[in-house]
């Protein structure tokens, strides 16, 4: 069953490291999520997020404290 990208209720979460250069990558491949750019958020993480084929959202983080990031 393929899942409604408009509706889609399934989720990963990915732990990276280097998510700066993952973000730049796929910001050229331009499948960044509309509401997804990378952002420090309050919790301590870097995160972006991205849609799947099916629609499924697969977010990206990574400790903003962590080796190679700013």
């Amino acid at each position: 069953m393929k899942i409604d990208p408009a509706r889609s209720d399934w989720m990963c979460y990915f732990r990276v490291t280097g998510i700066e250069e993952l973000y730049e990558e796929y910001s050229r491949r331009r499948i960044i999520h509309p509401n997804g750019p990378l952002e420090a958020k309050p919790w301590g993480q870097k995160e972006f997020a991205v849609l799947d084929l099916n629609g499924a959202l697969l977010r990206f983080g990574e400790a903003a404290g962590a080796a190679g990031t700013t």
